[in-house]
Formats: C-alpha cells, sequence, structure tokens
C-alpha cells in the first residue's frame, strides 16, 4: 500500500481514492466468530487494531444488508482501478516507456522465482508481478454515488487457493 500511496503522490495520479481499511461483512452468523478471532493475527501482521460490528451496529450505520457482522481493519484504502491503471500507462509513456498494445499473452510459465510471459509475436517478459492475497470479493461507493463491485484472485487455480475460495 505505501508502494501505490508513493506513486499516486510522486507520479501526481488522480485515481479518485478514499475510505480507510477495509470491511469484511459476515454473512453467515457463525461467520461473526471467525471475525473476532482474528484480531490478535491482525495486530500481530499489520499492528492495527481493528474494530468489530455488530449486526445492530451495523444498522446504526446504515448498512441495512443480510449481514450478520462485520470486522474493520484500519490498513489501505479504495481507488479507481481504471483511473490508477491509465495513469501508470501515462506516465510510462510520458518518461519514455515503450507500451506494446495489443499484445495478449498466449503462454503463462514459472521459471524460478519469476514468470515468463509469451505474446504471439514471441516477445516475453522474465518477471511479472502479481498478487498473492486469497481470493476476495469487495463491494464500495465511489464519489459518483455508484457502486464497484470486484474481486481479486490468485494468478493460477489450485488445490490450495480453491480450498482457501471455499472456505
Amino acid at each position: 500500500m505505501d508502494l501505490i500511496k508513493n506513486l499516486l503522490d510522486e507520479l501526481s495520479l488522480q485515481a479518485d481514492t478514499h475510505s480507510s481499511g477495509e470491511t469484511l461483512s459476515a454473512h453467515r452468523a457463525s461467520d461473526c466468530n471467525s471475525l473476532k478471532n482474528s484480531f490478535a493475527g491482525i495486530k500481530e501482521d499489520y499492528g492495527v487494531e481493528s474494530l468489530f460490528y455488530s449486526q445492530s451496529e451495523l444498522r446504526q450505520l446504515g448498512m441495512q444488508g443480510q449481514f450478520h457482522g462485520a470486522l474493520t481493519i484500519p490498513v489501505g484504502f479504495a481507488l479507481n482501478p481504471r483511473k490508477y491503471a491509465y495513469g501508470l500507462l501515462n506516465s510510462t509513456v510520458k518518461n519514455g516507456g515503450k507500451v506494446f498494445e495489443n499484445s495478449p499473452v498466449i503462454d503463462l510459465k514459472k521459471v524460478g522465482g519469476t514468470f515468463r510471459l509469451t505474446t504471439p509475436q514471441g516477445w516475453s517478459s522474465a518477471q511479472i508481478a502479481y498478487d498473492t492475497h486469497q481470493f476476495l470479493h469487495y463491494f464500495r461507493l465511489m464519489p459518483n454515488q455508484q457502486f464497484l463491485f470486484g474481486m481479486r484472485g490468485n494468478l493460477f487455480s489450485t488445490n490450495r487457493s480453491e480450498a482457501a475460495i471455499q472456505s
């Protein structure tokens, strides 16, 4: 997150950033205990205190959905991914970087600790950045009052990642 904050500042990117942290919602009453049990791990991993909201507290905060509770982790922020991506693209071009449009990846191979991408033109890259977080669906209200629904997931589907998605 610090990298993204720094890029936003250093490159003067306008990506509609807002919010503080993320909230995990309990869709089942049994999920509340799991969320409450994660307090110590969150404190250890991120050095912050998380906040748990009961169903009645969520309603007082305006969340009228079928959630049984929620846990807020005050780390991170939301942004408009399209504006962020275009900002990075524009900054790359402005600073002399080359962009190869219409270059679909037709092969992806793990080579040691990196990945090799191949396009129909035969061009390959020795590295790719990727996110190893568990699968997550999310939604947020954007500044224009529209909801953005999204998700993130692993690059590859493995038995382990599929089990994490189902839990």
